[in-house]
């Protein structure tokens, strides 16, 4: 998807196989599934890069992933979304966070922010036995959705970001970085805010990814960051050719950087 404008798993059973068709509906018949696959990925490699990189993810806790640039193909509403992400949460919790200024937000949508981010325990309002025991579970959930850029969002004044998720990560699907300069404002807000949360940005073609790496390398010095891998084919990606420059399919390519 497209920051102005604005897929996932193996096959290991059928009743997601389903699930994700039903979804294709509401996303142009992408292959919705090679989200949750990217980010699957993602955490293997991310896991098992070189002692430096503060990415350290355990299995005790849920794993906050922030969604940049979301749009509909993650999901109409909450339900839709953790369907399609759904493949994530197989062994442990995965608490969603998607901004993006195309995303569907109706105002139930909006009352049931606050009793979402409780249930998680974000304010605190939960005891610790009843956290560890969400901890436990397994899962996807949506906990945070607002239609916005993430550097746009409201709540960054000194008393709300207390308040804030820490995330553990950040996806930006298909973003065509090199088309939108918001893109950058968005991704010095995460390495700003939250500096040992690496940023996975995929693309629907290696050309494409190569081109958003030019842009955030001349958006970003040495001093700022550094790039955990540079653009390359992503594995994960879908077999679909869908959209992009040259008709190229779903995350198609991939690179990661991190705060230096």
């Amino acid at each position: 998807m497209r920051e102005e404008e604005g897929e996932d798993a193996n096959d290991d059973d059928d009743d997601f196989d389903d699930d994700a068709s039903r979804c294709r509906s509401s996303s142009s018949f992408l292959d919705v599934t090679s989200r949750s696959k990217t980010i699957l990925a993602a955490l293997r490699r991310l896991s098992s890069s070189s002692s430096s990189l503060k990415f350290s993810p355990t299995t005790d806790k849920p794993l906050n992933v922030l969604v940049l640039g979301a749009d509909r193909n993650e999901g109409r509403n909450d339900e839709e979304t953790e369907r399609i992400f759904r493949e994530c949460g197989r062994e442990r919790r995965v608490n969603l966070s998607l901004f993006g200024p195309n995303l569907i937000v109706t105002a139930a949508m909006e009352e049931e922010k606050d009793k979402k981010r409780a249930a998680v325990g974000i304010d605190g309002r939960l005891d610790d036995e009843k956290k560890k025991m969400r901890e436990s579970e397994g899962g996807v959930k949506v906990v945070e959705r607002e239609r916005c850029l993430f550097h746009e969002r409201k709540n960054d004044d000194d008393e709300e970001e207390e308040r804030n998720i820490e995330y553990d990560c950040a996806f930006a699907f298909n973003a065509g970085v090199w088309g939108y300069d918001s893109w950058l404002e968005s991704f010095r807000k995460v390495l700003k805010r939250y500096p040992n949360a690496p940023i996975v940005v995929s693309a629907y073609s290696t050309k494409e990814c190569e081109l958003d790496e030019d842009c955030v390398r001349e958006g970003f010095g040495e001093d700022e960051i550094r790039f955990v891998w540079e653009a390359e084919e992503n594995e994960a990606c879908s077999g679909e050719k869908t959209g992009g420059e040259e008709g190229g399919r779903e995350n198609s390519a991939w690179m990661c950087f991190i705060k230096s």
